[in-house]
C-alpha cells in the first residue's frame, strides 16, 4: 500500500529544540557521559547551535554545533544537534554517525532519543521511532515528556496510522493540556479517519 509522506519540517523539529531549550534554562549543567540525571547542557556552543536552529539560522546553528563537537567529542546534545541540522540538509550518513555517537554517549538521554527518533521517522523507520520517543517520553529524566509524544504522534500521522497519532497525541495533552504543537495535530487528525 503506497502511502502519501508528509515530510518532516523545520518547524517539528524545531519544536524539539526549542522545547529543550525551555527545560535548559531552568536547570544546571550535566557531565554528558552521566546518564543518570538529565539537567541539560550548558556548553555554551551547544546552546548556540540549539538557539540558532529554533530561530532558523541553520549556517550559525551549523558553526556552532561544529565547534560543540571539536571542543568536547563526549558532548551527546552536541552531536544529537549536528545530526538534527544534517538530517535538515539530507545528509543522512553523517547524520547517522552523529546519532550513533549521541546514543553511545548518553543512551537514556531523553534530548538524544526524541533526536533520535525524529531521524528514524524521517528515514521512514516508524517502528523503531516510536521505540525511541515511548523511551523519552517515559524516562524519569524527562521533564518534557509531551514533546516526546507529540513528535511519536507525528510520526504515526506522516505513516497513516492515524488511530495511533492520535492515541499519542492524547498522551501528551494529558501531560500538558495547552501544548500548542499537540493541540494543533489533534485539530488535525480529528479531520481525519
Amino acid at each position: 500500500m503506497n502511502k502519501k509522506l508528509v515530510p518532516l519540517s523545520r518547524g517539528v523539529i524545531a519544536v524539539i529544540v526549542s522545547a529543550h531549550l525551555a527545560a535548559c534554562s531552568t536547570t544546571a549543567n550535566r557531565n554528558s557521559a552521566d546518564s543518570d540525571s538529565y539537567q541539560g547542557t550548558k556548553d555554551p556552543f551547544t546552546l548556540l547551535a540549539q538557539n540558532y536552529y529554533a530561530i532558523g539560522n541553520i549556517p550559525a546553528a551549523f558553526e556552532n554545533a561544529r565547534k560543540a563537537v571539536e571542543n568536547d567529542d563526549n558532548n551527546a546534545e552536541a552531536h544529537a544537534t549536528m545530526g538534527l541540522l544534517l538530517m535538515e540538509t539530507s545528509d543522512n550518513h553523517n547524520a547517522a554517525k552523529h546519532f550513533a555517537r549521541a546514543k553511545k554517549l548518553a543512551p537514556r538521554d531523553p534530548f538524544v532519543l526524541t533526536s533520535y527518533g525524529t531521524y528514524l521517522c524521517g528515514n521512514s523507520l516508524y517502528g523503531e521511532a516510536d521505540k525511541e520517543f515511548l523511551a523519552a517520553a517515559s524516562s524519569p529524566l524527562n521533564r518534557q515528556p509531551w514533546v516526546a509524544l507529540t513528535n511519536a504522534g507525528i510520526c504515526f500521522e506522516r505513516y497513516g496510522k492515524y488511530a495511533a497519532a492520535r492515541e499519542r497525541m492524547q498522551g501528551a495533552l494529558n501531560l500538558k493540556a495547552d501544548f500548542p504543537p499537540a493541540r494543533a495535530a489533534m485539530k488535525r487528525l480529528s479531520a481525519k479517519g
